[in-house]
């Protein structure tokens, strides 16, 4: 029932000399935070609600607009207007707690709206003044009242704008996880989360409440301006993320600089969610900066492209103007390697030693295998082991094994996981075989291993020892005399 509850706006003014006129969109807040942050900066406020907030807004002239939204909207189109006032140059905060609502702004907040969330806290990403200036404000935000239901929603930096996550819903940097994002070279700021959701509560005991703080703090910056630079005063480094093999798994990105601010920033990116990084106050044509990659999956060999060439170190930058540069970071996948090994148990006594140890390996992968052959390449009409699941065995090598030994396969995985099997295809008379070399999945840059063992079972005529030979000796005697005396 709270979310059509309305509250009718009033006209906050300050005694401030010169002061900034700002624009506070407030149907039906708890607790009133833009409106209180408005106040406390000595700005010249002015209170909108749902009815006229289009009509204020097209006709006024403000330093900046503040949309304090935890559940109903302004009347009418109301986005379309905002948007122009941001396009023409315009400075602009944006709360709201569903994200379809608010798709036709994600463009011009530089903003990609994802899925909503229910009462996230919020942290400082990145050392941002948005936690510092004029207020220090705790680093990490608790909930204190969960009485809107749905609660926000995640944002993510679009790659073609200059936009900076000053706060998300992780402890760290974390893709799609922003919860402040800043754009427009410090224009604007959106945010994925609800005032009133962290308050009341003075975490710092400082006199005030932490999201007002906050708040005040958004407001500052963006009419006095300082932590982005204004378009064209920065570089920008785009930075993008693949994998050969189709993998999508984050990794960690670093950008080191010599000279500038920050100095040293890691986001975490993906396939399709990459990062633009920005560096301000350096000096130009002295700062050098380096992108590098951390934390990527095990079989995976990362190239660099700076746009001068592939690189197996980091995507280098020299000389840096003001300017938007990028950086394609491709991982490569190892190729796989697959092991079969020869056994033989032959004992040499009894006529082991006239089996020939002699093996013909063929091993069966679903990929490219180095110096193999496809099964249209085979000309000994060699069927394809039936083990294999179906759309498997493409490809095929052959191996002698001499004695104990190993044949290996080099097989690739730039389309992903390799299945492999391995059979032996000679055989010989009193010789049991027995293996584990059945199909199995290999994923890139790792090995596996599998065993044919061929035992030798001797059939021939038992010899005796010493022993047993005078034994024997002993009992032809035995019977020679018991048959000469009877003929006697």
């Amino acid at each position: 029932m709270k979310r059509f509850l309305l509250l009718f706006g009033l006209m906050l003014t300050a005694p401030a000399l010169f002061a900034q006129a700002v624009l506070v969109y407030d149907e039906n807040t708890d607790d009133a935070v833009a409106q209180t942050a408005c106040t406390n900066l000595g700005y010249t406020c002015t209170v909108a609600t749902s009815g006229d907030f289009v009509t204020q807004l097209t006709g006024g002239t403000w330093d900046l607009v503040v949309m304090d939204l935890p559940s109903t909207d302004p009347a009418g189109d109301w986005q379309t207007p905002l948007a122009a006032y941001i396009t023409g140059g315009g400075k602009a905060i944006q709360t709201g707690w569903n994200g379809s609502d608010f798709t036709a702004l994600a463009d011009v907040f530089e903003v990609t709206l994802s899925g909503n969330h229910d009462a996230n806290p919020c942290y400082q990403w990145g050392g941002s003044t948005l936690f510092s200036t004029p207020n220090a404000v705790p680093t990490t935000m608790a909930v204190v009242d969960d009485s809107w239901g749905t609660n926000g929603f995640y944002l993510t930096i679009q790659p073609t704008g200059s936009g900076i996550a000053a706060a998300g819903f992780t402890a760290s940097p974390a893709d799609g996880q922003s919860a402040s994002v800043i754009g427009n070279g410090g224009r604007t700021i959106f945010n994925g989360l609800l005032f009133d959701d962290f308050g009341p509560a003075d975490a710092d005991t400082s006199g005030k409440d932490d999201i007002v703080e906050y708040v005040e703090n958004q407001m500052s910056l963006l009419i006095e301006g300082s932590e982005p630079p204004e378009p064209g005063a920065g570089a920008t480094f785009l930075v993008t993320k693949d994998y050969t093999d189709g993998n999508i798994a984050p990794v960690d990105v670093t950008l080191t600089c010599n000279n500038g601010l920050p100095l040293e920033q890691t986001f975490t990116i993906s396939p399709g969610n990459p990062v633009n990084f920005v560096l301000t106050d350096f000096t130009e044509g002295l700062a050098d900066c380096t992108v590098t990659e951390t934390g990527s999956p095990d079989g995976y060999t990362p190239t660099y492209n700076s746009g001068l060439g592939l690189s197996g170190d980091n995507c280098t930058f020299t000389d840096i103007t003001a300017a938007a540069f990028s950086c394609e970071i491709v991982n490569f996948a190892n190729a796989a390697t697959f092991i079969v090994n020869k056994v033989w148990e032959v004992s040499e006594e009894g006529g082991g030693d006239d089996v020939v140890r002699v093996a013909d390996i063929t091993i069966t992968c679903d990929a490219e295998i180095e110096g193999g052959y496809t099964d249209d390449d085979d000309t000994s009409e060699r069927e394809l082991p039936e083990a294999l699941p179906p759309g498997y065995g493409d490809w095929m090598l052959d191996g002698t094994i001499v004695g104990n030994g190993s044949l290996e396969a080099t097989v690739d995985t730039s389309m992903g996981p390799v299945m492999c099997e391995a059979e032996e295809t000679s055989e010989q008379s009193g010789v049991e075989s027995t293996d584990d070399c059945g199909p199995r999945e290999i994923d890139a840059g790792e090995t596996s291993e599998c065993t044919i063992t061929n035992t030798v079972f001797f059939e021939g005529i038992p010899s005796l020892n010493q022993y047993g030979l005078a034994i024997m000796a002993l009992l032809m005697l035995g019977m020679g005399m018991v048959g000469f005396r009877r003929l006697v």
